[in-house]
Parts: structure tokens; C-alpha cells; sequence
């Protein structure tokens, strides 16, 4: 899934041998391979799970969006109390969608009001039109959801607490979805003038104007997209100006640029083309090509779907030559240069369904973007 937004809108266990000594089991049990799956490794992540957590901080706020159904759990180690802010589909309260009642005024002083806040102003509300349920958190307490709603929960500390160290404990969110495998995509980042779904084996060509934001979105997780930008006007004179990876990682000195101060993917020139606002994955790669014809014939796969034709193709209306490797920037795979023999090496990619990468246009550019076919990999399809 790509955006194109307007700027201004914006592993059998260790101590399983123990197991024969007792007839209920072990009732703790740990592993430090990680998940692993017939498929995949991942070394040092938790199994999958079908309940979604959250950690808030003392003085922290989250939120979550909850459908009609769902289970949503809170939970903390020792006393606590939560702020309980639940708005439904209008706009209006929607405590009684959780069996809550809204008795206490929001206080921005009593937690960090600040995302919450400016959520509400977007929608033309502020802190002074809700109010928040008060709910003591000892172990464990449970809310069926039995309507649509956004509901924050904020977890109230003083300020001087946090500096004492007698701040209240942090509070487990936890969401139990009574349809887990939904599609995840983030909130749009502000008035939408495209959107679009790169299907599987395919490659989409789309004109970005300067200071327009393209998102880049997995949609599933661990997927993979293969993305490279041109000069729009350039273009038209034949002359095709792109994102050089060699000029970019000589500027931002590391693989590829990151929001911040090193943020900007470069052309040949050094000239700014794209600056990367928001990267919620964080690992990716610009040293290899896109998939080519060859590297699946050398795999035993000839005349397979592959990137770089799919590029060339997706180019040739806007007068680009085709090639037969592309290099590109290739969001959410993971690769990374070994320390002691230099090699280029890779594995699983970090993406979460829902990880995006947001970027700023400098210029008038032609983008394309892929949906890697990737069949001989372990890596999932993409679909966007």
C-alpha cells in the first residue's frame, strides 16, 4: 500500500530433559533460540500471539482502536490507576461501549496529554470535551468491547514521582481481536490525494510533486518493495536523474538514510531527492539490485516474475530505457555488512504488518514501487 499525501496535511526447551521428574510439568519454561517456525527463524522475538500489547509508562498514553467484540485487558504489578478515555464512531463518548462510566476531568498535567490532544484538535475537539474513567489496575481487569470506539488509556503520575522514584507502576495493555488477521495500516498521515495497492509480481509508476509525502506501507509483514525515484524534469529531457545508493551512503555515512539530520536519499550529483520523515521498521537495504531474470535462472527458475523487468515496464511510459537489473532502494529487506569478512549478508526481515516508511519529496519526481514475487524465498509475498 503507498500513500501520496499533501505536505502540509500533513525455538524444545533448555530445561526440558526435567520433564520425567515431574508429573504436572514444569510451570515456567524458557528458551533463548527465539520463534521458530518450519520456515523461519527469529532469533531473540517472542512467538507470535494473537494478543496485541502495549507498555504505558507512567505518565504515558496510548492509544488503541478497538472493534465490536474485542477484549481489551489491563493489567500491572502492583496498584495502579488508569485513565480511561473512550470516544465512539460520532465523536462522542463511548465509555458505556467498555461498561464504563466517564466520571473525571482530563488534567493535561496528570499524564502526558500531548498525543492525545493533538488527536482531538484534529478532529476539532479538545481535552475539555471528555472526559476519562478512573480505573483502580491491582492484577488483572477485562472490557468487552461492545461497539466501535478509539479508546486512550493513560497512566497519571506526577512529575515529581518520575524523579523520586515513586511513580506508580507502568500498565499492561493488552487486546484480544475478535478478528485477528484483519489488514493493519497506520492512520493517514493527512489528506490522502492517491492511494493504491502494488499487487503481487508487480511494479506501479506515480508522479510525486516536491513537498508531497509518499508512504510506503507492508501490509502483512515481512514483505519487500523495491523503490527508486527520477527527476521528473530531467525525465523529459531525456536525461535520467535517480537515487544514487552509492552517493547517498557516502553523504548520510551508513547504509541508508534515517530520519534525522542524515535523512536524504541523493542523486548522482549529491542533490537532495527524497528526505525520510518517518521510519518505523528501521532496517532495509540499498547495496543489491532488484531481482532480476538471471538471478532466478541461476536458481533453476528461468523466465521467472521479477522486479527489474517489472520496473522497466512500469517506466516505459514516462520515456525511461529499459534494463535488465535495477538498482533500487529495497524497503523492509534486512541486510547488513559482517564486521570481520566484509561480506554482504541477510536475513529475516524486522517488519511488522502495519510498518511504513514515510518520505518527503524535493523535487517533481517519477517513483516506482514493486511488490517483490520473491517465490523461491522464505521471506512472505508481498502484496501492497
Amino acid at each position: 500500500m503507498t500513500y501520496v499525501t499533501g505536505f502540509i496535511q500533513h525455538v524444545t526447551s533448555y530445561m526440558g530433559w526435567l520433564l520425567p521428574m515431574y508429573e504436572s510439568g514444569l510451570i515456567r519454561d524458557f528458551s533463548n533460540i527465539g520463534l521458530a517456525t518450519p520456515a523461519r527463524l527469529f532469533p531473540g522475538f517472542p512467538a507470535r500471539s494473537d494478543t496485541e500489547t502495549k507498555l504505558i509508562a507512567p505518565r504515558g498514553c496510548e492509544k488503541v482502536d478497538l472493534k465490536t467484540g474485542d477484549l481489551l485487558s489491563l493489567r500491572s504489578s502492583e496498584t495502579a490507576t488508569a485513565l480511561v478515555v473512550a470516544i465512539d464512531v460520532s465523536g462522542a463518548d463511548g465509555s458505556a461501549l467498555l461498561g464504563l462510566s466517564a466520571d473525571t476531568s482530563l488534567v493535561p498535567r496528570a499524564f502526558d496529554a500531548a498525543r492525545l490532544g493533538g488527536w482531538l484538535q484534529a478532529r476539532g475537539q479538545s481535552l475539555g470535551d471528555h472526559r476519562a474513567a478512573r480505573v483502580p489496575v491491582e492484577d488483572l481487569g477485562a472490557f468487552a468491547v461492545t461497539g466501535d470506539c478509539t479508546v486512550w488509556i493513560a497512566a497519571p503520575s506526577d512529575s515529581a514521582t518520575l524523579v523520586d522514584g515513586t511513580a506508580a507502576a507502568s500498565i499492561l495493555l493488552e487486546i484480544k481481536r475478535s478478528a485477528p488477521n484483519g489488514t493493519v495500516l497506520p492512520e493517514p498521515l493527512g489528506e490522502i490525494r492517491d492511494e493504491f495497492t502494488v499487487p503481487r509480481g508487480t511494479a506501479l509508476a506515480y508522479e510525486v510533486a516536491a513537498g508531497e509525502l509518499v508512504q510506503i506501507i507492508d501490509v502483512e509483514g515481512q514483505q519487500c518493495s523495491d523503490f527508486t525515484a527520477f527527476r521528473a524534469d530531467a525525465l523529459r529531457q531525456g536525461d535520467e536523474v535517480m537515487i544514487d545508493s552509492t552517493a547517498t551512503r557516502s553523504m548520510v555515512r551508513q547504509p541508508y538514510p534515517s530520519p534525522g539530520l542524515l535523512d536524504k536519499f541523493f542523486d548522482r550529483d549529491m542533490a537532495p531527492m527524497l528526505r525520510v520523515v518517518q521510519d518505523t521498521c528501521g532496517r532495509h537495504d540499498t547495496f543489491g539490485l532488484a531481482c532480476t531474470a538471471r538471478s532466478y535462472e541461476d536458481r533453476g527458475f528461468p523466465g521467472h516474475l521479477n522486479c527489474s523487468d517489472n520496473m522497466s515496464e512500469a517506466l516505459d511510459p514516462f520515456g525511461v530505457v529499459r534494463r535488465a537489473a535495477w538498482p533500487a532502494v529495497n524497503f523492509f529487506w534486512n541486510t547488513w555488512i559482517d564486521p570481520n569478512t566484509h561480506q554482504i549478508l541477510t536475513e529475516e526481515s524486522h517488519s511488522r504488518p502495519g510498518d511504513y516508511v514515510v518520505m518527503e519529496a524535493q523535487d517533481h519526481l517519477v517513483c516506482v514501487s514493486t511488490a517483490c514475487p520473491g517465490a523461491i524465498s522464505v521471506w512472505r509475498m508481498t502484496i501492497f
